[in-house]
Parts: C-alpha cells; structure tokens; sequence
C-alpha cells in the first residue's frame, strides 16, 4: 500500500493532525466533520480529482450536515463554548486554510 502522504511537507503542514482524531470522536458535529475529511482524504488516494467538499457530494453532505448541527449550538449560551463547538471550528478552520490560494 502506498502512503497516502506523498510528500514531507504535506505532512508537516498540518499542525492538528495528531489531535483531531481525538477532537473528532468527542462531539458529533466534528465526528461528521471528519467523515468529511475521509472522504477527500479517500478520494487523494485513488487519484481522484477533488480537493474540497465542494468537489465531492458525499463530502459535500458531510460537511453541510456538521455545518447544520453547529449553527445551533452557536446560539447556546453554554453549548457554545463547549469543547466539541471549539474542536468543530477549529475543523472548519483548517480547512479553509488548507484549500485556500495562497496570500501574495
């Protein structure tokens, strides 16, 4: 089987990668955050095309399914500053910064 990292520095650039596992199985919103991810992650494996969830229905619903259960807990006055809240936004974070362009 071949890595799915291909490069050092795809690797290196991802500075939660170690801890979103455990972020992600502690709350359901970024437990289908990260269904999101396996699919784009599944989809680099086979060599497909997309690079975000835009790309990707199946992704697409992950991610307008966690999307739809955070926007709630937001307006919750205790919810919204839970742990599994910060650990979604933060999920969302990476992703916008890892399919950005870059800044020149």
């Amino acid at each position: 089987m071949k890595p799915i990292v291909t490069s050092g520095d795809e690797y290196l650039n991802q500075p939660l990668r170690q801890v979103w596992f455990n972020l992600s199985m502690a709350d359901p919103s970024a437990f289908i955050l990260s269904l999101a991810y396996a699919v784009l992650f599944l989809d680099q494996i086979r060599k497909l095309p997309s690079k975000d969830f835009a790309g990707n229905p199946e992704s697409a619903a992950y991610y307008s399914k966690s999307l739809s259960q955070l926007m709630p807990r937001l307006n919750h006055p205790t919810d919204c500053v839970s742990p599994g809240v910060i650990s979604t936004i933060l999920g969302l974070v990476c992703n916008a910064v890892r399919w950005s362009p870059p800044v020149t």
